[in-house]
């Protein structure tokens, strides 16, 4: 069953992402657009570690190594899966209601509602940061399977906060807004060389808001070759999905079926 269910996740994100790369000049342009923004973004770390020195231990070379990490996971969520970010229209418009119809998993089904052509742009860039960093930082063939993996994690750990901050809109008619400033509450911090957050901050920002988690502690764990980090990783992977689960299945038992009616492949 589980199968049959990733069987049909990639047919869709493989239908998602045909009809995106139709409008193909609408797609290289918003591709390269953001993969140039993005790098913007690690030339001013680049820049400022350079003139002030290191960050609690952060090198310049870590820098590429979170940007690298946070690219590719933000890549793939929106890319793939940004359904998760589509939930709360869906809700308010009422078109929620062809997903209760499905007879695949909800939870799934939701995740590949849509994808985002420039966050195909970020997944290009953490790609070029990629090597760039594991010769800047010396990596062992360990060190870059560890760095490969907790992508995985990361990942999920992403999607599924995502999920929950849409799922708001169950609960609050008006929540379409305020389940955004949430995600991007969480995810701004992520961005940022995790040696900035100490004490009771880096606290919240691990485990209430799983900021450190999506990049910033995976950068630590290859660089240490911590299987502590690298299962506190893992961890909040598993924590956050079932929470997602849980979210969800509450919010469809208060979800109030729409007027609006449509169809969808």
């Amino acid at each position: 069953m589980f199968f049959s269910e990733l069987r049909v996740m990639y047919e869709l994100i493989k239908f998602n992402f045909l009809s995106a790369a139709e409008l193909r000049l609408s797609f290289i342009t918003q591709t390269i657009g953001m993969v140039l923004n993005d790098f913007v973004f690690v030339l001013i770390w680049f820049f400022f570690l350079h003139m002030f020195g290191t960050i609690n231990g952060w090198r310049s070379v870590d820098v590429i190594g979170l940007q690298c990490i946070s690219g590719i996971t933000y890549g793939i969520v929106f890319t793939f899966f940004a359904g998760a970010a589509e939930l709360p229209h869906s809700i308010t418009t009422g078109q929620f209601d062809s997903l209760l119809l499905s007879p695949r998993s909800v939870y799934f089904r939701i995740l590949t509602l849509s994808m985002r052509t420039s966050a195909f742009g970020d997944l290009i860039f953490g790609a070029i940061l990629f090597p760039i960093f594991i010769l800047g930082a010396h990596l062992t063939l360990l060190q870059i399977l560890f760095f490969v993996f907790l992508m995985i994690p990361a990942t999920i750990i992403l999607v599924n906060f995502l999920l929950i901050a849409s799922c708001i809109t169950f609960f609050i008619s008006s929540g379409v807004e305020l389940g955004s400033s949430i995600f991007e509450v969480m995810f701004a911090p992520s961005m940022y060389p995790s040696g900035v957050f100490q004490g009771a901050t880096r606290v919240i920002f691990l485990f209430v808001l799983p900021s450190l988690a999506i990049a910033g502690l995976p950068v630590e764990a290859v660089k240490e070759v911590s299987i502590v980090k690298i299962g506190i990783i893992s961890f909040l992977a598993v924590v956050w999905t079932v929470l997602a689960v849980v979210v969800l299945r509450l919010g469809m038992k208060h979800y109030e079926s729409g007027n609006l009616t449509g169809a969808r492949i």
